[in-house]
């Protein structure tokens, strides 16, 4: 049980101002895309960084290339015989069509993929080995010790053909270690594949001439067969009446007649039945026809009635015109001029019906008997016709079989003269479609090795290997060392950077730099992160500021040092408390013992006057650490902290404490939530990115108000953060 008043609640964190600079990230908020790719300088500092890997591992790569080179000359070299076959251009006249044609390109192509196919099919590697000859006795066939397929193996994987660009030529390659032995197998190779076509063309011409006899001899076959059966038909249509070539037979005369006879009939008999008709339907209409009317009207009665009726009508008219119309002599004439035209009338109806009836009768008689002749004549003319279709069929076989003939004849002289060609023109030779262009010679120069590509590849294998090391060193990295790895751990505010002491010349013996070297690079950095400072938290309100880190020896005690003199040279009183009871170092820092200190004050067993020192900067007082307390974390969880701060406050600005580190001693902990502010110093190259990370977990979870990391001892060499500008910054100062 510890002795201490009860424990207090802790200070509230104070609200923070927006942050400003460009070298800082807003708080809370994660870090854009950008912060987590790699820019050219940041691939540029990698290569530097490594640079003396990168050029020894070249060197030695490239010189293992110059060895492996003279190696393998001297236990495995290659040699490569090259033989050209050259890809007849004009066929020769083709026997079937009797033409010279030109091969086109796409035909050249064609044929050129056609003979690399077969130069390099196995069944061609096998006859060749197969066979007892020079190939056989090359060193390349013995190293197989009698084992063919191993030979032939080695053959398709060595033995190239490819065509040669924009020409007719194949080029045809052996690589083995003895050059003699490369030109024996191209020469053997090829001499084969040439042997073999001239074989197979031979056997393609003699199944062609073969073929072309027995097409003559099965034409002249079928033209003796055709000939018999032209001259039966000729024999039988003579025997029947059909006349030869040229002249026109009986039966078609007589058929030309009876046709001719039927033509007239048919009219005839069309005339008679349209009489008929015309007649009858004037009799049945009443009309008089004038046949009839002429037969009437010749009658000897109707004649003298006709002349009675006449005078009658003649007395008649001249009494009237005597005696006036109702005279009886007029009377009397006329009614005998009307009881004669009563007579004729009456006598004519009966003669019309008479002459009408026997008017019909005669044309009737004349329709049917034209009528029957018709038909006589139709089944005379169909008789006639059979005969003369089967004539003309007979005929027409015959003039086919005559075309036949003839196309017969055609075919067979054709064939002849092919045959007579083939055997005029083409030979084997001729037929073949490559002949050597150019025989192969014994290669003198290596094909592999080549120096020119085997130190190249060595030197590009260095390069990649140095550049894999190189960036696989920076991938496994974890360590912060930039503002870059800053953000990568996100919602954490860049104070600024200090550069390692070591670094700037200027600082060398200064303990204090940014007042024993105000004009130093460091200094100038402690000043940005106090301006900083002061656009990220309202000072105003932000007074008390613990400054801590994840890790000793990260240089916390130096930060603090230098940023209280910093904001004390600004005009602000300033008091720095050593709050690090385990290893303090403020008194060694500024040269004052370390009998009284913090833990008396704490305690009160000593007035804050009595325990401080004032310092050789202007507004600057020192509270040294005092000794150790048996019960430190307990004193910073109590209210003899909040009460000294309150203290500390009336008399002074701001209360900067240095403490130990957070992650590792549970004093900082402790003061992390009771003051307004905490800073953290985080040793570039020395502290991951996960301490860091858990640092800002930790801090959050007491409800510390985090103001921002001061990323300190950042390299200036090869590789480092600020490699050109602590040069850059000294030559501007020095008006360069």
């Amino acid at each position: 049980m510890t002795s201490l008043p009860q424990t207090t609640s802790a200070r509230l964190p104070q609200a923070g101002a927006p942050v400003a600079g460009g070298m800082m990230y807003a708080a809370g908020g994660l870090p854009g895309a950008g912060a987590f790719q790699m820019t050219p300088g940041d691939v540029w500092r990698i290569i530097r960084a490594n640079l003396w890997l990168i050029i020894i591992l070249v060197m030695v790569c490239g010189a293992g290339g110059y060895l492996a080179h003279r190696v393998w000359a001297a236990y495995w070299p290659s040699y490569t015989a090259t033989g050209l076959l050259e890809i007849k251009m004009e066929i020769t006249k083709d026997a079937v069509n009797e033409r010279v044609s030109e091969v086109s390109d796409t035909r050249l192509v064609t044929l050129a993929r056609t003979q690399q196919q077969r130069l390099t099919f196995p069944a061609l590697f096998s006859e060749v080995l197969a066979k007892a000859g020079p190939m056989r006795e090359t060193d390349w066939f013995k190293q197989f010790k009698g084992n063919t397929q191993d030979a032939k193996d080695d053959l398709e994987k060595h033995f190239r053909v490819a065509p040669f660009p924009d020409s007719a030529l194949l080029m045809v390659r052996m690589t083995c270690r003895n050059p003699r032995d490369a030109k024996i197998i191209v020469d053997e190779v090829v001499t084969e594949h040439i042997q073999l076509q001239k074989q197979a063309a031979q056997t393609q011409l003699d199944n062609r001439t073969k073929g072309l006899s027995q097409l003559k001899d099965r034409y002249d076959a079928e033209i003796r067969d055709i000939s018999g059966l032209i001259k039966t038909t000729q024999i039988q249509l003579a025997e029947k009446g059909a006349g030869v070539e040229g002249m026109f037979s009986t039966t078609e005369t007589e058929l030309r007649a009876l046709v001719e006879g039927r033509i007239k009939i048919s009219s005839e008999a069309a005339d008679a039945e349209g009489q008929y008709q015309r007649a009858k339907q004037q009799f049945e209409s009443g009309q008089t026809p004038p046949e009839v009317q002429k037969a009437i009207d010749s009658t000897p009665l109707v004649l003298a009635l006709g002349r009675e009726l006449a005078g009658y009508q003649i007395a008649r008219d001249m009494k009237r015109d005597l005696y006036g119309k109702e005279h009886k002599d007029v009377l009397s004439a006329t009614n005998l001029a009307d009881l004669t035209e009563k007579m004729l009338s009456e006598r004519r109806n009966e003669l019309r019906v008479n002459f009408s009836t026997l008017l019909l009768s005669q044309l009737e008689g004349v329709a049917k008997g034209k009528k029957d002749e018709l038909a006589s004549l139709e089944k005379s003319i169909a008789v006639l016709k059979n005969v003369h279709v089967e004539f003309s069929r007979e005929l027409a076989k015959m003039n086919l079989d005559k075309e036949k003939q003839k196309d017969l004849n055609e075919r067979r002289q054709q064939t002849a003269n092919v045959l007579s060609t083939i055997s005029a023109t083409l030979t084997p030779d001729n037929q073949v479609r490559i002949e050597w262009g150019g025989p192969a010679e014994i290669p003198e120069i290596m094909s592999w090795p080549k120096v020119w590509f085997m130190v190249p590849a060595g030197v590009m294998l260095g390069l990649m290997l140095g550049l894999g090391i190189a960036f696989l060193r920076e991938m496994m990295d974890d360590t912060v060392r930039s503002p870059r790895d800053v953000s990568r751990v996100g919602q954490m505010n860049l104070l600024g950077i200090i550069a390692d002491e070591d670094d700037d010349p200027a600082v060398a013996n200064a303990k204090l730099p940014i007042f024993d070297a105000p004009h130093s690079m460091t200094a100038e950095q402690f000043r940005q992160v106090r301006t900083r400072l002061q656009h990220s938290v309202a000072l105003e309100t932000t007074r008390s500021i613990m400054v801590t880190g994840p890790s000793p020896l990260g240089g916390k005690t130096t930060v603090a040092a230098n940023l209280a003199a910093g904001l004390a040279l600004n005009g602000r009183k300033i008091l720095l408390v050593d709050a690090n009871f385990r290893r303090p170092e403020l008194h060694r820092l500024f040269g004052f013992g370390n009998e009284k200190g913090f833990s008396d004050v704490l305690n009160t067993t000593s007035g804050l006057g009595d325990c401080l020192h004032a310092t050789r900067i202007p507004n600057l007082s020192v509270l040294t650490s005092g000794a150790k307390p048996p019960n430190a974390t307990e004193l910073f969880e109590s209210q003899l902290l909040a009460d000294f701060i309150e203290r500390a406050l009336e008399e002074f600005d701001h209360v900067i404490f240095d403490t130990g580190p957070f992650l590792v001693v549970s004093e900082s902990v402790a003061m992390a939530p009771r003051v307004d502010g905490v800073v953290t110093v985080v040793r570039a190259h020395e502290e991951s990115r996960g301490t860091l990370q858990r640092m800002r977990d930790g801090l959050r979870q007491v409800k510390a108000e985090h103001i921002g990391v001061v990323l300190n001892a950042v390299r200036a060499q090869g590789g480092g953060y600020y490699g050109r500008n602590i040069k850059t910054y000294y030559t501007y100062s020095n008006g360069e």
